[in-house]
């Protein structure tokens, strides 16, 4: 029946959007994407700040789209998430037995900035030996609780971007893990560089892109659909870019040579993001590293996700995640 399907929604956002997927059922073709701007303030470096204006800013699309009782997905700032390698032993070898053991040794063995922490689990394979623990601040994550329940949804899912982003790009280039490959998901005001190496995140890290939303006009692509265009101090922007790449390089060094003393790095920089000038930040990447550089495209995305856009693809691997308790 119907009215027995499953309802999800994933809820993307940044200081400058907020961006929606509504699926009832497990036909994404059927998926419903919706975008809202947001006043400068409302949210910051990732994080809500005034939870009374963000809940306002959701409150009458979701009424419009008739969402309600939705079980949400959304996502943490990406400044605020901890990364730990946790060592495995021999005798644990399935993914139960892996986050059993992670769960009860933090505050062990496993030690971690915050007090209250919201954690996750990378494993890709419980047989290796290693995980990769996520962890984040629980303040945040009851700050997007409280307006999810607020707006009369069911709250089901915290995730990382990153991972979010990994799980789409598995389908949409699964060739990506036969290198080491720092991914690189671009926003107006940040860019957060994670390096996958053998399916596993090594390094995960985000630099902030200083702007405001006063030098971005604001506009329309389509219905609910947005996109900015740079208009006010476009070579300062330019400038901050230049320092972008700076840190990047510096993250590749880190990678090699602290990590690894020489003996393994970067081979490929893949770009994806939505960022309004993703196209022009790729081809500066190409003349600034020498690496293989690829931006994923929409045609890329909408070959293997019907309909969907780049820009999307932080909500299409939202939307994948298996449930888990937030």
């Amino acid at each position: 029946m119907l009215g027995n399907k499953k309802k999800t929604l994933s809820i993307v956002y940044n200081d400058f959007m907020v961006s929606m997927l509504a699926v009832v059922g497990n036909d994404l073709r059927k998926g419903i994407t919706y975008q809202i701007p947001l006043q400068e303030g409302i949210v910051q470096h990732g994080r809500i700040l005034d939870p009374d204006s963000f809940y306002r800013a959701l409150k009458t699309p979701l009424k419009n789209l008739k969402i309600k009782k939705y079980h949400v997905r959304v996502i943490v700032p990406n400044h605020d998430v901890e990364m730990k390698q946790i060592i495995i032993p021999e005798n644990l070898t399935t993914f139960d037995e892996v986050d059993d053991y992670i769960f009860k040794e933090i505050g062990k063995s496993i030690h971690l900035a915050f007090e209250t922490p919201v954690v996750d689990i990378y494993d890709e394979d419980p047989t290796d030996g290693e995980a990769m623990l996520f962890a984040t601040e629980r303040n945040e994550v009851d700050k997007i609780i409280e307006v999810v329940e607020s707006l009369g949804q069911i709250p089901e899912v915290v995730d990382i971007k990153s991972l979010a982003n990994l799980r789409t790009l598995e389908k949409v280039m699964p060739s990506y893990t036969e290198k080491t490959s720092m991914i690189l998901d671009w926003s107006i005001n940040e860019v957060t560089m994670s390096i996958v190496e053998n399916h596993h995140v090594k390094l995960l890290r985000t630099h902030t892109i200083p702007t405001t939303q006063s030098d971005w006009m604001l506009k329309e692509q389509e219905a609910h659909s947005f996109t900015h265009t740079l208009s006010n101090h476009i070579e300062m922007y330019m400038d901050e870019l230049s320092h972008a790449f700076v840190e990047i390089q510096h993250i590749c060094q880190f990678y090699e040579i602290s990590l690894n003393k020489g003996m393994k790095q970067v081979q490929q920089l893949i770009v994806l993001g939505d960022h309004p000038m993703l196209p022009e930040i790729t081809e500066l990447l190409r003349v600034k590293f020498p690496l293989e550089v690829v931006q994923i495209t929409d045609e890329q995305v909408g070959e293997v996700f019907a309909t969907y856009q780049l820009k999307h693809c932080s909500l299409l691997g939202l939307e994948m995640k298996e449930a888990s308790m937030v």
